[in-house]
């Protein structure tokens, strides 16, 4: 799905509150579905889209066919055991003056280089590509494209943060709130950094419905492959 305060999006100001700011991007996709005239349809959220998308299923279960969810950013919770770890609460003490920082802001600062900051830093991306295209530039110029202007999308998603990983309203504690006739498929890559539990978690939660968990060794290969 797409998100709106991102990549060509326009940037309205979004709240500074996670909950109403969540609210306003989840109403935003409702009044595209509307403008497009669709009356269901399947939802693919990937990383925060997923969040996104599991949280639009809650509120608008009439409009999801089947909520799909690659490596879904948001599900789980801070473990109880972490949050009272000492090196833990220093991590957090030191971090802190960073978490109010956006991560896309120094490809904002360096104006007209930028997309050449792109390129050396996230090269990988450009090579990933460079045998489909016929010059493997584009791909880093549109990344700078898409990151230069106003970051209100950036900024509603840090603040629905907690830390630098962890969601402050995770879904786990929504899982219930999801329609039962609402089929669920979960992708994870296997290698991927999003913990998967939270997936094993709602299918345990949902024995009535479906959900189905599929781990691929490779993510992007299978996505092409089909």
């Amino acid at each position: 799905m797409f998100v709106l305060g991102f990549g060509h999006s326009s940037r309205p100001t979004f709240s500074n509150d996670s909950i109403e700011a969540e609210q306003q991007m989840i109403n935003s996709l409702e009044e595209w579905r509307k403008q497009v005239n669709l009356e269901n349809f399947i939802l693919l959220g990937h990383s925060f889209g997923g969040y996104l998308a599991t949280s639009y299923t809650i509120n608008y279960p009439q409009r999801v066919k089947h909520l799909i969810l690659a490596d879904p950013w948001g599900l789980s919770e801070q473990p109880p055991k972490l949050s009272t770890s000492l090196w833990i609460k220093t991590l957090k003490v030191l971090l802190y003056p960073l978490s109010h920082f956006n991560p896309l802001a120094t490809v904002r600062a360096a104006g007209p280089i930028g997309p050449w900051l792109v390129r050396k830093v996230r090269n990988d991306i450009s090579q990933k590509y460079a045998a489909a295209l016929e010059n493997e530039d584009i791909i880093s110029e549109y990344i700078y494209q898409c990151n230069s202007q106003r970051p209100t999308g950036e900024s509603a998603f840090h603040n629905m943060c907690q830390g630098f990983i962890l969601a402050k309203n995770p879904m786990v504690h929504r899982f219930d709130k999801i329609t039962k006739d609402i089929p669920i498929t979960v992708i994870f890559g296997e290698h991927s950094w999003i913990p998967k539990a939270p997936g094993y978690i709602l299918k345990e939660k949902r024995p009535d419905s479906y959900v189905n968990i599929e781990v691929c060794t490779s993510l992007l290969n299978d996505l092409v492959a089909t």
